[in-house]
């Protein structure tokens, strides 16, 4: 028994022993670890230190920066005192003084000024006699009606009217004068006085179909029907100038020519053309100092020359060239009939 207890005495202390030197050992090492930490949290302060230094610098920094900002914001402005109303006051009791003075300088000036004459009352006519009665109702009615002012159509016609005398240009030298020819530019007269209203005419001077020469001739169309209620007939003027029929200004000598030439034809054949003529424009200023005319005249297909003989007609102011005229009594239907080449010799 004594051998056993030694034996566990010794596992024991065998035990203890080496419990004991684990111990030592495990101490021994976590000493070492520690340093070890130690060491590397030593390493590391001097850059914690130095952010923490360059931290402060910005601090610092930015501390300066709001230091300035603030000193760069204004003060806040003053109050003003409150206005002192007594001196406005003074001013405002000195303009209505003023005003007051104005006013009775204007009272009197309009006082000064002589004031019109009194309206006389109505004469009383009853112990006037009967020859100063009617000159007295004479003057009262031309007051009361004034001039007479011409109605605007009326102004060029009544300008002219009133304006010396033109003579007319020469235009026939010896050379022919064309009113139409489409193998020439330099014409005369213009195809604008249509008659008696111009509702039932209608002219095509760019007509190109079987034309007497050239290129073009004059294509017209009367509406004999139409006509009927537009006094029964129909025709058309060259006239010197665009729609002026001898009111404002004359129109052209022809002293020396002894004819008028002219082409025709009908459309259909059997077209009556009452007359074709030179001059008759009458009741106007500048009226034509003569006419001549062929007529009625019956119009073929073909194409046909006539003449108007002027021979010992005074052409000293012609105002209407050429002419034609036709009524529905003759042509109980429409008619187009062409004329070409008009001219004097």
């Amino acid at each position: 028994m004594d051998k056993l207890d030694n034996k566990r005495k010794i596992m024991l202390f065998l035990i203890a022993a080496v419990a004991f030197i684990c111990m030592v050992m495990g101490l021994r090492h976590s000493s070492q670890s520690s340093t070890t930490a130690a060491t590397s949290t030593n390493a590391a302060l001097p850059s914690t230190n130095a952010a923490i230094a360059s931290t402060n610098a910005a601090m610092t920094s930015t501390n300066a920066a709001i230091a300035s900002t603030n000193a760069a914001v204004p003060a806040p402005a003053e109050s003003q005192p409150a206005t002192d109303n007594s001196a406005v006051s003074t001013n405002t009791e000195s303009t209505n003084a003023a005003t007051a003075e104005t006013n009775a300088a204007t009272a009197e000036t309009n006082a000064a000024v002589p004031q019109p004459p009194a309206i006389p009352a109505a004469v009383d006519n009853s112990a006037t006699t009967p020859a100063t009665n009617e000159a007295i109702a004479q003057t009262n009615a031309a007051v009361s009606e004034g001039p007479s002012i011409p109605a605007p159509a009326d102004v060029a016609a009544a300008a002219a009217a009133s304006a010396p005398a033109l003579s007319a240009v020469q235009l026939f030298k010896g050379d022919k004068v064309f009113i139409f020819s489409s193998t020439t530019y330099h014409t005369h007269y213009v195809l604008s006085g249509l008659m008696p209203t111009g509702n039932c005419v209608r002219v095509n001077t760019f007509w190109s179909d079987n034309c007497q020469a050239g290129t073009r001739c004059i294509q017209i169309s009367y509406d004999s029907v139409c006509s009927v209620t537009n006094q029964g007939w129909a025709g058309a003027y060259w006239l010197a100038r665009a729609n002026d029929w001898g009111d404002l200004k004359p129109g052209f000598n022809l002293t020396g020519a002894h004819s008028l030439v002219f082409w025709a034809r009908g459309d259909q054949g059997g077209e009556v053309i009452d007359a074709f003529k030179v001059g008759g424009i009458s009741g106007h200023k500048y009226s034509d100092t003569d006419t001549a005319n062929i007529g009625p005249v019956t119009l073929t297909k073909e194409w046909k020359q006539y003449t108007i003989d002027l021979t010992g007609k005074n052409l000293s102011n012609i105002v209407g060239g050429f002419a034609w005229a036709a009524n529905a009594k003759a042509n109980p239907k429409a008619i187009k009939f062409y004329v070409d080449n008009i001219y004097f010799e």
